[in-house]
């Protein structure tokens, strides 16, 4: 397969799992962003006092810090899940203008750099002036590669790497997998995630799960397909 019909496969394919997953990671994470008493506390911090950052991303590999990282540069699907688990970056790129990214939406992006908002096009020079300790992205198992670097992005986008080590929870099949990925990430970053507010989204997320599987039960017959829009097609 060609680099270009690579190129212009990937955002109708990062399209179609945003719409499961950003619905299964908001309604879990961002229900009720908005309250005042609804903010997961936490926010780095210095974790396991002073011993360290380790962590294993999806890939498998093992990256390993001298201190839990407070600088993060992220992909807009890994903030999207991270604030509202109390985790705030210092710069997110995205893959379409930020005002369009529907995961994004209702969350406080003010004071954080935008340094990328095209598929494949990160402004290398504002991710390296932020001097992040880590960057914070989402692992494709079937292209071996992290958001916004697989095959057909520009060279210049791969340079992300040299700046600062890279991590990313996995794509998979199960969302609800993909969610816990993301809490045991906050919470190794010190977010609280037995907290309050995070244990009230929680039980937000399974009063969805259980409504939403008494109508399908309620209709045994029912058929769904998943859809998203891109400029080219669905």
């Amino acid at each position: 397969m060609s680099r270009n019909h690579n190129a212009a496969r990937r955002p109708r394919l990062r399209l179609l799992t945003l719409a499961v997953v950003a619905v299964a990671l908001l309604a879990a994470a961002a229900c009720g962003a908005g309250d005042d008493d609804d903010t997961a506390s936490g926010s780095g911090g210095e974790g396991g006092g002073g011993k360290g950052w380790t962590y294993v991303d999806g890939s498998g590999k093992e990256t390993k810090l001298d201190a839990t990282p407070k600088k993060i540069v992220m992909h807009a699907y890994a903030a999207a899940a991270l604030i509202p688990l109390g985790i705030e970056p210092v710069g997110i790129y995205a893959d379409t203008k930020v005002e369009d990214e529907r995961a994004l939406e209702g969350l406080d992006l003010d004071g954080v750099e935008i340094v990328g908002e095209e598929w494949g096009n990160i402004n290398i020079e504002a991710v390296a002036a932020l001097e992040p300790d880590l960057i914070i992205s989402e692992w494709w198992p079937l292209e071996k590669a992290y958001s916004g670097l697989e095959e057909g992005t520009g060279s210049a986008s791969q340079k992300l790497m040299d700046i600062a080590p890279i991590v990313g929870v996995a794509q998979a099949k199960s969302v609800e997998g993909m969610i816990e990925d993301y809490v045991e990430l906050a919470g190794s970053l010190g977010a609280d995630v037995d907290g309050p507010a995070v244990t009230k989204k929680r039980e937000r997320f399974e009063t969805a799960k259980a409504d939403f599987e008494a109508a399908v039960k309620a209709k045994p017959g029912l058929s769904v397909l998943a859809v998203a829009p891109s400029p080219d097609g669905m």
